[in-house]
C-alpha cells in the first residue's frame, strides 16, 4: 500500500504536467487554426456590449418595465396564482388594441395600471399632474382611471364576447346603460349564455368581476393625499398587496384565511375600494382557469433584452437567418429561444462547437409541414460589423410607432415572444 501511494505521488506532478502541456498544444493549434475564432468573438463582443451604457430613456423604458415585474411579484407574494402582463385587447370604439400592464385573474379580474412616476403627483378632477424631482414644470396628463376604466372593459368584451365565457355578475352599476344593452342582457340572460355586450356604445362597463387599479410603484412618488390618495383604486405597491392579499382571503374562504395584524387597514382599503356596494359572490374556480387561460393566449409584446441591458419592445415581424439563408415572417414563428453558453463549462462548450450560443426556432403548423420538422436549433453566428444583412436577425416594429429595427441575434441577451399564436398552430 506504501509502495503505491509513493508510485502516485512520484508520477502525479508529471501526469499534471503532461496535461497541461497537451491542453496548451490544442489550444495554440486552435488559435492558429482559426477553430476557436466564431466563439471567442462571441464571447468579445457579448463583455463589449455588457459594459455600454444604456441612455437615459432606455433606463426609463426599463425600469418601467421592471416596476410591471414588481406588481407581478407582489400578486403572487398575496396568493394570486395567475398573473399576466402587458397584455394588448382591441377596443372597437378607438380601432386598436391597447395595452393593459398586469392583468391578475382570481375571485375577481384585477386590470392594473402600473405608473413609475416619481416626485409629487396630484389632480384636478380629471386632469393628472407630475412634478418630477429634478423640474421645475409640471407634466399633464390624461385621466389615468378614465383611461383605465376603458380597458378594463375592453378585456371583458374580450372576455365574454370574443371567448364566450360568461361572467355572472349580471348586475351592471351605473346610469350608462342603453336600451340596447338591457334588451341583449335579458335576452342573453334567458338563454343561459351570460352576458354578450353587442352595443359598441358600452365601452365603459366592467361589472363587478372585473376591478381597474392603479398602482404607483416607484417609492420616490408623493402622492397628494388632498385629491390623489381620495380617490378610489389608487394605491401604492405596499397597500397594493396589501389590499390584494385580503382580497383573496375574503372571496377564497377560509382555506387561505390566516391571523394578520393588518387585517383591519386591508379591511378599510377593501371598504374604499368597494364602497357599499353589496359585491356577488366571487368567480368560481373553473371560471378562474377559463379566463386565466383565455388571457395566456392574449397578444402581448415580443420582448428582447440585449446584453447592454436596453430593451426593446414590439412586434418582430421577420427572422433572417443569414448563416442557414433562412427567411420566416413572424406568422410562422411560434417562439424563439436563445441561450448562451455561460461560465467555464460554456467556456469549453463554446470552444468546443465553435460558438458563443444556440437559437432553436419553433415553427407554426405550416412552415412545420414545409420543413418536414418542428423546429430548428443552430449556432449562433458571430456578429459582422460591417455588413447588418450577413447577421442572423429580427425585424421589430416598436411598440407605439411605426419605426422598424433590426437587431442582430449576437446582441441579443434573450428573448421572450408572444404566445397569442399557440392556440391556433398546435
Amino acid at each position: 500500500m506504501g509502495d503505491l501511494v509513493a508510485n502516485v505521488l512520484y508520477w502525479l506532478p508529471t501526469a499534471l504536467m503532461t496535461l497541461v502541456t497537451c491542453v496548451t498544444i490544442f489550444i495554440a493549434v486552435g488559435l492558429a487554426q482559426g477553430f476557436f475564432r466564431n466563439s471567442l468573438l462571441s464571447l468579445s463582443w457579448r463583455n463589449i456590449l455588457f459594459f455600454t451604457a444604456m441612455s437615459s430613456r432606455q433606463k426609463q423604458l426599463l425600469a418601467s418595465m421592471q416596476a410591471e415585474e414588481l406588481v407581478e411579484a407582489a400578486l403572487r407574494s398575496a396568493g394570486w396564482k395567475h398573473v399576466f402582463l402587458r397584455r394588448r385587447v382591441p377596443v372597437q370604439r378607438l380601432g386598436h388594441n391597447r395595452e393593459i400592464d398586469v392583468v391578475a385573474v382570481g375571485p375577481v379580474v384585477l386590470v392594473v395600471e402600473v405608473k413609475h412616476w416619481r416626485g409629487q403627483v396630484w389632480s384636478n378632477g380629471s386632469r393628472w399632474f407630475q412634478l418630477p424631482d429634478n423640474s421645475k414644470r409640471a407634466l399633464e396628463f390624461e385621466d389615468i382611471l378614465e383611461d383605465n376604466l376603458v380597458k378594463a372593459a375592453a378585456l371583458r368584451r374580450f372576455i365574454e364576447n370574443d371567448r364566450r365565457i360568461p361572467l355572472s355578475d349580471h348586475h351592471m352599476p351605473g346610469n350608462h346603460r342603453s336600451p340596447t344593452e338591457e334588451g341583449d342582457i335579458t335576452q342573453d340572460k334567458s338563454r343561459g349564455h351570460g352576458t354578450w355586450y353587442t352595443d359598441r356604445r358600452v365601452h365603459k362597463q366592467c361589472g363587478e368581476f372585473v376591478l381597474p387599479v392603479v398602482v404607483f410603484t416607484n417609492p420616490a412618488v408623493v402622492l397628494d393625499p388632498s385629491t390623489v390618495k381620495q380617490k378610489e383604486r389608487v394605491f401604492s405597491l405596499a397597500s397594493f398587496q396589501l389590499f390584494a392579499e385580503q382580497l383573496m382571503q375574503e372571496m377564497r374562504g377560509p382555506l387561505v384565511r390566516g391571523g394578520r395584524p393588518w387585517g383591519r387597514l386591508a379591511q378599510r382599503l377593501r371598504s374604499i375600494l368597494l364602497g357599499s356596494v353589496q359585491r356577488p359572490s366571487a368567480i368560481s374556480i373553473h371560471v378562474e382557469e377559463r379566463v386565466a387561460a383565455a388571457v395566456e393566449t392574449m397578444r402581448t409584446w415580443d420582448m428582447i433584452y440585449l446584453h447592454s441591458g436596453r430593451l426593446i419592445h414590439g412586434d418582430v415581424t421577420e427572422l433572417h437567418l443569414s448563416s442557414i439563408k433562412l427567411w420566416i415572417e413572424r406568422k410562422h414563428i411560434l417562439d424563439v429561444e436563445v441561450w448562451w453558453f455561460d461560465g467555464f463549462i460554456g467556456l469549453l462548450r463554446g470552444l468546443w462547437e465553435g460558438s458563443g450560443g444556440m437559437v432553436r426556432v419553433r415553427f407554426d403548423a405550416a412552415q412545420r409541414l414545409l420543413m418536414g420538422r418542428d423546429e430548428i436549433a443552430i449556432p449562433i453566428a458571430p456578429r459582422n460589423l460591417k455588413h447588418m444583412t450577413a447577421n442572423d436577425r429580427l425585424v421589430v416594429k416598436t411598440a407605439g410607432s411605426r419605426v422598424t429595427v433590426t437587431v442582430a441575434l449576437a446582441d441579443v441577451c434573450r428573448l421572450r415572444f408572444s404566445h397569442h399564436m399557440e392556440d391556433s398552430h398546435i
